[in-house]
């Protein structure tokens, strides 16, 4: 209903920067100025991450559509969604976001996001359509029998993906189609087992469903398994596990989601090599899909810390990070910032791995700071 998306690649090309733009790149590569740009602003003339990586890879961004009665062409100015060719909702496209009560959608915030990219040339990740968050508790029944409770969830999975997908076929190159389904804990299940998906159906036959009702929904769409701490061995060997055990390429798997919730720390470059290494070897795409960086080091430490404090080594991480994508483009096809700017991020109430939204410290995971001004580590990412 948006407009056919292009099917030869999921990367559109930015051309709207034009001469400028590619006369910037040429005077950056030729300039014998030092490479890192300490301005406090961007230059308009500048060229903008979406065209400097044009070569390597596409770079996104999760924006907010609707959260806390913001709407998404309201909220963020086009200097800065300049940067990103790439857009995923934060929480729009979620179960419990877009069909809050069974049978009603909400589209228009979902609609908002994808108009805009598509009049600007842009592509949009759709994020999420199965995980065990976010996702109205009417999807699953409270009694019954296990064939009862796994066939009334079925039906719902199947409604809710045919409509979602469905809507958004012909602009929507991508799914995340099933979101954390795999066990954190090695020892017991390979799978979260808490999951009200894997209750309803009593095993982990719903994620084989679930990429079953996508592909069907949109035979052209990219689809993905997406997860956090995939840098983790032992996470990673289940994910690898659950893709075989389920034969998972066999139901339209196309490519493994990193979410990269990394910390100034963790992982180190080494694990983030081996983990693009071991999926890429399965014949499978990599997309890093939820890049911010806890600059707090995943600590419970309740005393905020002042960002001078942290900028170097921000700035070095991100700067190792990019490399290391970089020097695997073949591998990778798109690289997604968990969010646009450190004036709104689910940081800031993370304290200690939990979550608690009534909890603020602080954070500056992004590249972009409070008052959305470019940081050292923009340029880090930009100017290499």
């Amino acid at each position: 209903m948006f407009g056919r998306r292009q099917r030869e690649t999921p990367m559109l090309r930015v051309f709207e920067f034009g001469v400028t733009a590619v006369l910037a790149i040429i005077a950056t590569a030729c300039s014998g100025s030092p490479k890192e740009d300490l301005s406090a602003s961007l230059d308009p003339n500048s060229a903008p991450l979406a065209v400097v990586y044009d070569s390597y890879f596409p770079i996104g961004a999760a924006v907010m559509a609707g959260e806390y009665g913001v709407s998404f062409t309201s909220n963020y100015d086009e200097t800065t969604l300049s940067q990103f060719n790439s857009f995923v909702g934060e929480n729009c496209m979620k179960p419990g976001v877009i069909q809050p009560t069974k049978g009603n959608f909400v589209w228009s915030h979902a609609d908002s996001l994808v108009a805009y990219a598509v009049d600007h040339g842009k592509t949009v990740r759709g994020h999420v359509l199965v995980w065990h968050s976010q996702t109205p508790n009417w999807m699953f029944a409270s009694s019954g029998t296990q064939i009862e409770r796994k066939e009334h969830a079925r039906g719902e999975m199947l409604a809710h993906i045919d409509a979602v997908v469905g809507r958004y076929a012909d602009s929507l190159y991508c799914w995340d189609v099933v979101n954390e389904a795999i066990s954190d804990s090695s020892g017991g299940s390979v799978y979260r087992t808490e999951s009200p998906w894997f209750s309803a159906y009593g095993d982990a036959s719903y994620i084989t469903d679930a990429f079953d009702y996508a592909r069907a929904a949109d035979p052209d769409a990219l689809l993905y398994y997406n997860d956090y701490s995939v840098c983790d061995s032992g996470k990673r060997s289940r994910i690898v596990q659950m893709i075989n055990d389920l034969d998972l390429k066999n139901h339209g798997l196309h490519g493994i989601g990193i979410q990269a919730h990394w910390n100034l720390q963790w992982p180190s470059v080494a694990e983030i090599q081996a983990t693009i290494d071991t999926f890429h070897s399965m014949g499978l795409d990599v997309q890093i899909t939820e890049l911010d960086i806890d600059c707090y080091n995943n600590s419970s430490q309740t005393t905020e810390i002042p960002y001078a404090s942290v900028e170097s080594a921000l700035t070095e991480r991100y700067r190792e990070i990019f490399e290391c994508l970089r020097d695997n483009k073949d591998k990778i096809s798109q690289v997604t910032l968990w969010g646009v700017a450190d004036d709104h991020t689910w940081l800031d109430h993370m304290v200690g791995g939990v979550y608690d939204q009534d909890i603020t410290r602080k954070n500056y995971p992004l590249l972009f700071d409070a008052d959305r001004k470019p940081k050292k580590a923009f340029f880090a990412v930009r100017n290499f």
